[in-house]
């Protein structure tokens, strides 16, 4: 029995020093069996020479609660039943395919990276058996929105359905500490219960799905890189209960980052004038910076990583009274322009590396030795420019520096790679002189010197100003543009002795900022585009009036213009913007269906015409710069025809003109009136005339009386009734005709005038109704049976001989009727 027992113990022993991987399922166990205790077995990665995880682990992955191994020794095998409870070796790292994964029920640790990078887990569920969950677990499980943990673990929990573990109690094991109440990994889905005091190391780093994440009352600490590489974070809210914030920024790398706000009762940390970064309060350091950030010109420090991966303006100046630049502070940043301070002393590790088009330094820390030691940095890092201007990548960038540290700089270590340039000056006295084209006077007003050396200016300028810069020594600096562009707004513009006048074309309230060395003009401010309509009707073309700028994006403006009248735009006061050739001219359709015109921008040679007003009108001009379009709306005029009177003995009317009647029309053209002439005459007779202007005597009205073209009294009879004769303007003779009732027609376009009888039938044969039959019925007839008129159109006049239709019998008849063959 005692040789039994020993012989067991050595086998015992064997498992525990000379394990081997071996494999269950789709998975490998390492074995433990210590002396006396449960065997155990953790699960770790495929050994050497096996396939990965990654090719062979997909979708749903179980980890068994107990496996089997099998050791042999000696030609003796002997199974041990181990239970699972440890993942060691990150043994599902990158396993991207995994989709979800179930833990063992009897799971004590889960080690460090894991499940790093499972970005095909959605969720996760921690037995109640976990104590041991190392840092970086779940790092990169970017798709990872729920975790829930076992209601019985003792250790952890996610409380409020938070989808994060968060600690019960002290947790312990190993060199790992985590305090209760901690959350110690969250995901995209978490939020954070305000019975949470602290933000674990790594609990949401990477975590790229994490959009918005609120901070409750009671949270204190924020631990190292706890949000770090958090990308779709835009905006964070530091509450006052916040008190440890670890000095590496823990939201280095978020580049989506925009607002950072403090709490104004936190007494440790602030985010002073809207800054959009946290500074601690006491020592005046920038802890963690956004792209928005303004940087305080009372900040003393920048602290390590406060900038790091974040996308920065291309210029970033570093003010005045700044002495120290952290460890990576503003690393890969995308920096192309970068101003230091003469305050600034110390430069931490790789501070401005990876700034990889860096094409300008304007460093004013001036070369300062004191007891033969070198004073001018006390402290620079490693690597401070690497990958931005170091031995690898030799000349990439500019330094300027004051005219007597040339030498220095060139020689220096870490700054002789740079392309040196002494151009820097310590004062000046500069000057804006702005005024209107061809103006005498112009205006003078000075420049102030701020924080970094740059000269800035702000003033109200109206539209259409031109300037330039000059110095306590006049000499006069202007520009090759000219003209300033929308898109030049912000942006640098090369200053030269030798340079034209700059000009705005709008109005506004700009701020001018030289560099120190007076190479460069940034101009800024709000640019307020105009849309101005230029007319005839304005001025002679030399006025204008300002459109409207709807929130729709169309500008729109009402204006009066008589018929005739044109027009184009004026975009910034610099572009004209017109009609197409040949469709430039509105119609009545066009105003009815809101058809629009095209426009064309004067641009690059193009040209165009000036739009026309067909007609008197109060139009509105909508215009869509967008699609270069114009629709114009508004009331299109009715016609206003020629007024024509009838003069003279009709309708038992006198000669005076004011009881003239006045003849009827709808096209301003033909002019008709029913008259009865009662024939008052010696003969039975009444004269008349026209006229198309009444005045208050025959003088008045001569210019505008017409009448008979013959001289004399012009005698009108029967046989003259539908026949059509002519009417002459001025000196027109008046017309007598025989008492009756009768309808006379004018038409102005030819001149003439027709008399037809109301009260007699028409003639048989009198197709057309003027009384008369002759060879124009015939040919209304032929157009009949040619089908190229209608019958209906002539009253049944058309039907002759009074059969069923009409044909050649009624040609027939209307010949005899005009050779007298026929009655």
């Amino acid at each position: 029995m005692k040789k039994l027992f020993l012989s067991m113990l050595v086998m015992l022993c064997a498992v525990t020093t000379a394990s081997a991987a071996f494999k269950v399922g789709n998975l490998w166990f390492e074995p433990y069996t210590p002396a006396g205790e449960t065997p155990t077995a953790s699960v770790v990665p495929p050994p050497t020479g096996e396939p990965s995880y990654q090719e062979t682990l997909s979708g749903r992955v179980v980890i068994p609660s107990q496996v089997t191994y099998v050791f042999t020794n000696n030609g003796q095998s002997t199974e041990y039943n181990c239970v699972v409870n440890n993942l060691q070796g990150a043994p599902f790292q990158n396993c991207a395919a995994i989709t979800e994964i179930v833990l063992p029920d009897a799971l004590a640790s889960i080690g460090g990276s894991s499940f790093q990078n499972c970005t095909g887990l959605t969720s996760i569920n921690i037995p109640a058996s976990v104590k041991e969950i190392w840092m970086g677990a779940f790092q990169g499980c970017i798709n990872l929105e729920t975790i829930v943990v076992d209601s019985n673990n003792p250790y952890y929990d996610s409380r409020s359905n938070c989808n994060a573990i968060i600690t019960k109690q002290d947790v312990s094991f190993s060199s790992v500490t985590y305090p209760k109440d901690q959350l110690v990994f969250g995901c995209k889905g978490s939020t954070v219960p305000n019975t949470v005091t602290s933000i674990g190391r790594e609990a949401f780093r990477y975590c790229t799905g994490l959009t918005s994440i609120t901070f409750p009352n009671t949270l204190q600490k924020i631990n190292q890189t706890a949000f770090e590489g958090c990308t779709g974070l835009t905006s964070i809210t530091i509450p006052a209960s916040v008190d440890y914030i670890y000095y590496q920024n823990p939201f280095s790398s978020c580049s989506n980052l925009e607002t950072i706000v403090v709490d104004t009762n936190n007494p440790v940390y602030d985010s002073r004038n809207s800054c959009n970064a946290i500074i601690q309060t006491s020592s005046n350091t920038l802890v963690s910076g956004c792209k928005n950030t303004v940087i305080p010109e009372d900040v003393t420090a920048i602290g390590d990583k406060a900038f790091q991966s974040i996308p920065l303006a291309s210029t970033v100046i570093i003010p005045e009274g700044v002495t120290s630049v952290g460890s990576s502070a503003f690393g890969n940043c995308g920096i192309i322009k970068l101003t230091l301070p003469s305050t600034l002393k110390s430069l931490g590790i790789c501070a401005f590396s990876t700034n990889m088009n860096m094409e300008d330094v304007y460093c004013y820390r001036e070369h300062n030795v004191e007891n033969n030691i070198d004073m001018t940095f006390e402290y620079m890092g490693a690597a401070v420019w690497q990958q931005t201007c170091d031995e690898y990548i030799p000349g990439r960038a500019k330094l300027h520096v004051l005219p007597g540290d040339v030498e220095y700089y060139r020689n220096a270590d870490q700054w002789k790679y740079f392309i040196v340039v002494g151009d820097l000056i310590h004062d000046a006295a500069l000057t804006l002189s702005y005024g209107a084209l061809n103006s005498e006077n112009w205006t003078n007003v000075a420049f102030e010197k701020d924080a970094n050396g740059n000269w800035t200016l702000t003033q109200e300028l109206p539209a259409n100003t031109e300037f330039k810069v000059f110095d306590q020594d006049d000499n006069w600096y202007g520009g090759s543009v000219g003209l300033i562009t929308k898109g030049m707004i912000g942006s640098e513009l090369n200053l030269s002795t030798s340079g034209s006048n700059f000009k705005i074309p709008v109005a506004g309230t700009w701020t001018f900022t030289v560099t120190p060395n007076l190479q460069t003009l940034v101009v800024t401010g709000t640019w307020n585009d105009i849309l101005t309509l230029k007319g005839s009707f304005l001025n002679n073309w030399a006025g204008g009036k300002d459109f409207v700028l709807g929130e729709d994006g169309k500008w729109t403006i009402t204006q009066e213009m008589q018929q005739g009248d044109e027009f184009k735009f004026v975009f910034n006061n610099t572009t004209w913007i017109g009609a197409e050739s040949g469709n430039n001219t509105f119609t009545e359709e066009m105003i009815a269906d809101g058809t629009p015109l095209n426009l064309i921008q004067e641009v690059n040679g193009a040209s165009s015409v000036n739009f026309i007003s067909p007609v008197y009108g109060n139009w509105t001009l909508t215009v869509d710069l967008e699609n270069n379009t114009l629709v114009v709306s508004g009331q299109w005029p009715e016609p206003e025809y020629a007024h024509v009177y009838i003069l003279g003995e009709v309708d038992k009317y006198s000669w005076d003109p004011s009881d003239a009647p006045e003849m009827n029309t709808t096209d301003g053209i033909v002019y008709t009136y029913d008259a009865n002439f009662d024939g008052r005459g010696d003969n039975g007779e009444n004269y008349f005339s026209f006229t198309t202007e009444l005045g208050k005597n025959w003088d008045d009205i001569a210019s505008f009386r017409f009448g008979a073209v013959s001289d004399g009294d012009y005698w009108f009879n029967n046989e003259q009734l539908g026949v059509p004769f002519a009417l002459t303007y001025k000196n027109g003779q008046s017309i007598r005709i025989l008492a009756g009732d009768y309808t006379l027609k004018v038409n102005l376009e030819d001149m003439t005038l027709t008399i037809t009888n109301q009260s007699s039938e028409y003639p048989v044969g009198d197709v057309n109704g003027d009384y008369v039959v002759d060879v124009s019925d015939i040919n209304i007839l032929v157009n009949i049976i040619l089908g190229t008129d209608n019958a209906a159109n002539y009253d049944g006049r058309a039907n002759v001989n009074g059969a069923d239709d009409v044909d050649v019998s009624d040609i027939n008849m209307v010949v005899n009727i005009m050779l007298g063959q026929n009655n």
